[in-house]
């Protein structure tokens, strides 16, 4: 069965990463992969080409002067492409990819329509939800990564009964063997009794950093040694680093930019702190439960889905300063709490395996149930 990834680009972000595993784990004696994008490449281009998928680009975003507009001859090439493989499925993600890649999959024929909703955090226009719902009466399966996504495709008009509910997974064997907390320290020149926050994320505005950079001088004066990592990049990155800079926090905070080995630097840490207002299921959250990290996250329905509260994390409101630094700082001061939270995320980041997603995606394409 021959099928056609469709999505926006492969730049690092949960929902490509996401993709690119989803690709290595299909049995390739039931599943050909092909792989699209359209608005950008991006750094998965290769992970991808090595996969031995075939790999088409049909650049859909153009500017007109200040705007970005969408070319549409990116949906004639689309749709020609789609027809040269002979596709049996297009699955498709992000709103970019959902829409030209369910329009290209028309044109060209293609029988099995499936497509993922990533998050809660997009805010649709009346012109997106009615696209959306349009493409909806077409598409066999809509999957929504989490609970808290599905009820947010029901309240825009998304008819419940096309919807499944596919938990993203991650690769699990990438955690299995990883640096020691020493040998992460010291590769990233931190000290041995250093109080170590961390946080994976796009530079966006709903990742909501700059929460964690207003506690922290507070944070500091309760314990002197904290230091905070950002792992990431994106446009709010120079307003971050403006607001690190405002606090006085130069020696406190580092911006560390987009990194591909995120295994090598989560045993560095002793709490992974995640403020993201809006979410489905991030990838970044499950690998640091994966890596053994314990989260601290925003109180929000989808920290609640992997996160229990007391049991293998803590939930807490980063917007109250006086209240998450109180959280915070009773963490650092128990260390034995830390490993015991972190030690029940590790074994709750094992029922988000990537081969269990791939397993339900398959019966999907297939026409069936997940299971």
């Amino acid at each position: 069965m021959r099928i056609a990834f469709i999505t926006n680009d492969l730049e690092i972000g949960g929902a490509q990463q996401f993709l690119v595993s989803l690709i290595r784990a299909l049995d390739r004696g039931r599943f050909a992969p092909h792989l699209a994008t359209l608005s950008g490449q991006g750094v998965w281009v290769e992970a991808v080409r090595e996969l031995g998928v075939e790999y088409f680009h049909a650049p859909a975003v153009r500017r007109a002067g200040s705007l970005r507009v969408i070319d549409p001859r990116a949906l004639w090439a689309l749709t020609r492409q789609l027809r040269d493989w002979r596709v049996d499925v297009v699955h498709t993600q992000l709103f970019l990819g959902n829409t030209l890649g369910r329009l290209a999959a028309l044109g060209a024929g293609v029988p099995r329509w499936v497509a993922t909703e990533h998050s809660t955090y997009f805010d649709h226009t009346r012109l997106q939800w009615w696209i959306d719902r349009r493409l909806a009466r077409r598409t066999n399966r809509i999957v929504a990564v989490a609970e808290p996504v599905a009820r947010h495709l029901v309240a825009g008009g998304i008819p419940a009964e096309r919807i499944a509910v596919v938990p993203n997974g991650i690769a699990l064997e990438r955690f299995e063997k990883l640096p020691s907390r020493e040998r992460a320290r010291s590769d990233l020149g931190l000290h041995p009794d250093d109080f170590v926050l961390g946080s994976v994320a796009r530079l966006t505005g709903e990742k909501s950093l700059e929460a964690i950079l207003d506690l922290m001088p507070h944070l500091r004066a309760r314990v002197p040694k904290v230091q905070l990592l950002i792992v990431g990049d994106g446009p709010q990155r120079r307003a971050l680093v403006r607001r690190a800079t405002e606090h006085g926090l130069e020696s406190s905070v580092r911006l560390l930019g987009e990194r591909s080995d995120v295994e090598r630097i989560l045993p560095a840490l002793d709490l992974f702190v995640f403020p993201s207002r809006r979410e489905g299921l991030p990838t970044a959250l499950l690998e640091a439960m994966a890596a053994g990290v314990t989260p601290v996250v925003q109180d929000l329905p989808y920290a609640r889905v992997v996160v229990e509260d007391g049991v293998d994390g803590c939930h807490i409101d980063f917007t109250d300063v006086p209240a998450a630094v109180d959280a915070l700082t009773a963490l650092a001061r128990h260390p034995e709490r830390r490993a015991a939270l972190g030690a029940g995320a590790k074994r709750k980041a094992e029922q988000f395996s990537i081969r269990r997603t791939a397993e339900a995606l398959s019966a999907i394409y297939l026409g069936k149930a997940p299971r």
